[in-house]
This record gives C-alpha cells, structure tokens and sequence, in this order.
C-alpha cells in the first residue's frame, strides 16, 4: 500500500457471499440515516452531511458517494473541502466459510501542505485506526454470524 494509504486485513468466519451482504446493508443503512432519498441503493448513491474531522476536533461538511459496487468490492468516495477519502472493502474468499476482508483508507489532499501533515501523523494515527477497524470488523462478523441462516 501507498504511504497516503492505510489498511486492515481481517479474516471473517462467514462466506463471501454474507460478508458483502451484510457490508452492503450497513452502508445502506448507513445513507438511509443520513439523508439518502433514492429507491436503489447502488452506484452513484450519494449524501451530503456533516462530519467529524480526523482528529474530532471540528465538524465539516462532506459529500459520499457509493463510487463501486461490485461482488468483491465495496468503494464510498468522501469528497470535503480540503481533499477526498476513499473507503474500500475488498472480499477475498478462503473457502466455503472464510473471507479475507482488506479495508482500505486512501488519503489525498488538495495542498502539499496537508499531505505532509498526515503523514506525520498517519503513525500516530494508525495505531487508533486499527483500533477502530478491528472493531468494526468484529462487529460485521458478528453480524454475518448473527444472520448465518438467511442467505449462504
């Protein structure tokens, strides 16, 4: 991965197929709550809120947008005022019962001067980062564990 890149590789104890399913309806769930208004939720989706910055210490607006969706690949795009995020969920599947999920985190801002600023703190910041994401995959697996006899 590239420097302006973080990553989390966490394997789930849940087929490829629930693993998507289940990253799918959090998403979902996720734009329905802030605002999304469309039928489908598919690519091009977009939302418009306020959000925390990196460091919480100040609130500004951003526009996500679902930008790929595809059997292995989910991707969201943050746009804001001083550059865009790019979020995406890679499913590898092992077997019948275990998926690789990468979780990427891609940084790139509109100044020289703020790409240097994340990089001194990316280091600092990866290790809440991991923190953070090794949650959250915890918690999608349980939702795919939870949810094991709907679809496998």
């Amino acid at each position: 991965m590239r420097v302006d890149t973080l990553s989390y590789n966490y394997q789930m104890n849940a087929n490829i197929k629930k693993v998507h399913e289940v990253i799918f309806k959090e998403q979902e769930q996720y734009f329905h709550s802030n605002g999304f208004l469309g039928e489908a939720f598919t690519e091009g989706a977009e939302i418009t809120r306020t959000m925390p910055s990196k460091l919480g210490t100040t609130n500004i607006p951003a526009s996500i947008q679902l930008s790929k969706l595809s059997e292995n690949e989910i991707e969201l795009t943050t746009t804001y005022i001083k550059g865009v995020i790019v979020q995406r969920y890679v499913l590898n599947e092992l077997s019948y019962s275990k998926t690789q999920v990468i979780y990427s985190e891609k940084n790139l801002f509109h100044q020289l001067r703020n790409q240097y600023s994340f990089f001194f703190l990316a280091v600092a910041y990866k290790f809440f980062y991991n923190r953070g994401i090794k949650k959250r995959m915890a918690y999608l697996e349980s939702q795919c564990n939870e949810k094991a006899g709907d679809v496998q």
